[in-house]
């Protein structure tokens, strides 16, 4: 699946971004959001309002401490969600939800999400593509 890069307001700026549109589901409830794509970030990182719209009681997932969100550490605690983006299959993976409203864009890390797909930035062209990794592309 070939996406192409959305432009995102940050401050007075227009970014070309890797977002992709997602559904979280958890406890019967979903919600539907914007996620970026980063490879950098080792979880998939959600904030305590997504978490209340799914009915989380957030402490009493696994705590972790994330390192870069805003040049310190976060905490967070690790719950398990079905993640779908649209077009592809769902996934069940373990993600970290904030207590604040950070990260303001939600993030789709390595751990879970790079273990299900292959992903390939292709920045020069706006273009992102996502795979199941058992596809050969």
């Amino acid at each position: 699946m070939r996406i192409p890069y959305t432009k995102y307001k940050i401050g007075t700026e227009l970014e070309r971004l890797p977002l992709i549109s997602v559904r979280l589901a958890c406890n019967n409830k979903k919600v539907k959001l914007w996620a970026l794509i980063d490879s950098g970030a080792d979880f998939s990182v959600f904030n305590g309002d997504i978490a209340a719209i799914l009915n989380i009681d957030l402490k009493k997932g696994k705590p972790v401490e994330l390192m870069g969100l805003v040049g310190g550490s976060v905490p967070a605690w690790v719950h398990q969600v079905n993640l779908e983006v649209e077009g592809l299959r769902s996934v069940n993976i373990n993600v970290a939800f904030t207590e604040s409203s950070m990260p303001e864009l939600c993030l789709v890390g390595q751990r879970g999400f790079f273990d299900q797909f292959q992903i390939r930035f292709e920045r020069y062209k706006d273009l992102i593509e996502i795979y199941p990794k058992s596809t050969t592309v």
